[in-house]
C-alpha cells in the first residue's frame, strides 16, 4: 500500500512473504531531495537472532516527474 499526499510526503504499508511486515514515512524537502524513515518488524524466527531493523533514506530526484520522456528523464 502506498499513498502520496500532495507530493509531500508519502506513507506505505507493506509485508514482505512471511518474514517482517514494513512501515514507511517519506517526505521530500527543498524540490528534489528527500528523506525516509521505514521500521521493519520481523515476524519470522529470525527475530530471536536478528529483530526488528530501523532505516533513514535520503534521496535525489535525478529528473523532474512531470516531464518524462521515452528514457524516463526529459533531458536524455
Amino acid at each position: 500500500i502506498y499513498e502520496r499526499v500532495k507530493e509531500k510526503f508519502a506513507l506505505a504499508l507493506s509485508y514482505r512473504n512471511t518474514d517482517a511486515l514494513v512501515g514507511m514515512f517519506k517526505l521530500r524537502v527543498f524540490g528534489k531531495h528527500s528523506i525516509a524513515y521505514s521500521y521493519d518488524y520481523t515476524t519470522s524466527r529470525i527475530q530471536n537472532a536478528a529483530s526488528n531493523t530501523h532505516e533513514i533514506t535520503i534521496g535525489l530526484l535525478a529528473c523532474p516527474e512531470r516531464n518524462v520522456g521515452p528514457t524516463g528523464c526529459a533531458f536524455y
